[in-house]
């Protein structure tokens, strides 16, 4: 049996998460949600709770 590909998704920690959205921040520079979703094929919910994080940190700007 096979897996759908759109079924399947790769499950990551959020520092994982965060680690491979801060290495395409610093490869692309400025990023919205859509981009890192397409790039990354991350969970959108996650791919949120890290900019947000990111965001209170002073990491990165508002997107």
């Amino acid at each position: 049996m096979s897996i759908n590909a759109l079924e399947y998704k790769e499950t990551i920690t959020m520092e994982q998460a965060r680690d491979m959205i801060l290495n395409l921040f610093h490869e692309k520079g400025t990023l919205d949600y859509a981009v890192i979703f397409d790039t990354l094929d991350i969970d959108l919910e996650i791919i949120v709770n890290v900019c947000e994080e990111l965001e209170h940190e002073g990491i990165i700007e508002e997107i």
